[in-house]
């Protein structure tokens, strides 16, 4: 009796230590695959974010020290790239910051949230892709914004729209206001992670944008000729002109008079732009 019951708890032993190999086997293999027992817990799918990219706007596009006026009308400095890497994300901010030797916030126009303001944020959603035209849409914003000492953050009323894969361009413009001296230099920066998305921010790194000058000089004439018998009189200005409110000028403005060398008034049948 003694044996028999020696014998059976061999056998259930043994049993036992069967199952326990299986499992130890099992749970070796599970190591083996994953590394670790908390890797299973761990893992985590990978997303990308979107891409960000900014270069520099139309007026300064190809050089520094690009002269711009006083009241000058919106100037896109920059143009903001947004590409989203999945449906249903949005522009959520763009912060941009000023400097430059002699800059002052009132060098721009009082801030708002439309298009009036001194810096506006615009959809490219015009005729010309990629290029800052009338027919580009201005982005309303949540309330005006204001400097924190040079620096400004764009912020929509409305979180703007991304497409999955495509890019979004967006302008950060400019009006210079009435009182911005001459020379006055206007240095403007995108910094890193400037650009707020549902979908991750960007730039990687901070974009430093073609600075612009102010000239408020006003232009003069610095030679006139002409030739005896000849009915052209060839007027040269110390920069480029145009009439009040813009465009080249035109006979009907009657910017110019003209007195021949004997005191009499002529008539000035055409004005054209060289």
């Amino acid at each position: 009796m003694s044996d028999f019951l020696v014998l059976k708890s061999v056998r259930r032993a043994s049993k036992v230590l069967k199952q326990s190999a299986t499992l130890f086997l099992v749970a070796a293999t599970l190591l083996g695959s994953v590394g670790s027992p908390f890797a299973l817990l761990s893992a985590r799918p990978a997303f990308a974010a979107s891409s960000v990219s900014v270069t520099n706007g139309t007026v300064n596009g190809n050089f520094p020290g690009a002269f711009v006026p006083a009241s000058s009308p919106a100037i896109a400095i920059a143009k903001v790239s947004v590409t989203a890497s999945a449906a249903a994300k949005t522009l959520t901010s763009v912060q941009v910051n000023f400097s430059g030797s002699g800059f002052a916030t009132t060098d721009l126009e009082a801030l708002a949230t439309g298009a009036t303001s001194g810096v506006a944020l615009y959809n490219d959603a015009g005729g010309t892709a990629g290029s800052f035209d009338g027919t580009d849409a201005v982005v309303t914003l949540a309330a005006d914004p204001a400097f924190s000492g040079t620096n400004i953050v764009l912020t929509p009323a409305t979180p703007v729209a991304l497409t999955s894969g495509v890019a979004v361009n967006f302008f950060v413009v400019i009006k210079t206001s009435a009182g911005i001296s001459n020379n006055d230099i206007i240095d403007a920066t995108i910094p890193a992670n400037g650009v707020l998305t549902s979908d991750g921010n960007g730039p990687t790194s901070s974009f430093v944008i073609n600075n612009l000058r102010a000239d408020t000089a006003a232009a003069t004439i610095q030679s006139v000729a002409g030739f005896t018998g000849s009915a052209t009189v060839t007027v040269k200005f110390s920069k480029p002109v145009q009439k009040v409110g813009g465009g080249n000028l035109a006979v009907g403005d009657s910017p110019f008079t003209f007195v021949d060398g004997g005191g009499t008034a002529q008539t000035i049948s055409s004005i054209s732009h060289t």
